[in-house]
């Protein structure tokens, strides 16, 4: 994806419990700064928080909610990680050059995780998540 200006910004990891996984980044050998867990509605129904410096690329920690039945699926096959979230400085650029790769759009939603900006998860032809942030406004997280 060159000449979309895009930056990783974090690696989304599926747990049944965040409560526990945060624990494990609290103290210890993992231990590093963490965000207060968020409840997020609407389509996303799940509750997130995020682990590591916030300059540097972060891990989001993802708790599907009961109604979230796709993650739940993902997170009861095992499956951890599961996607790579880019800041994208030009979203519709970036949008463009997925789309043009063969990837396809699975959702596209305004996250509350980050600050109500636009999101949109691409499925990639070699079957990989994609998440492009908007970042045409601020990179906070």
């Amino acid at each position: 994806m060159t000449g979309c200006g895009l930056r990783l910004h974090h690696v989304g990891c599926l747990v049944a419990n965040l409560e526990e996984a945060l624990a494990g980044y609290r103290s210890g050998p993992l231990a590093q700064p963490v965000t207060q867990p968020l409840q997020i509605s609407g389509r996303q129904q799940v509750r997130v928080a995020f682990v590591g410096e916030p300059t540097e690329t972060l891990i989001e920690l993802v708790e599907p909610g009961p109604d979230n039945s796709f993650l739940q699926k993902l997170l009861k096959r095992g499956v951890t990680f599961y996607h790579l979230g880019y800041l994208a400085p030009d979203l519709p650029v970036a949008e463009q050059r997925f789309l043009e790769s063969g990837a396809h759009v699975v959702a596209r939603f305004r996250s509350e995780a980050f600050d109500g900006r636009e999101c949109v998860f691409f499925l990639t032809v070699n079957g990989q998540m994609i998440e492009l942030i908007d970042a045409s406004t601020s990179e906070r997280t």
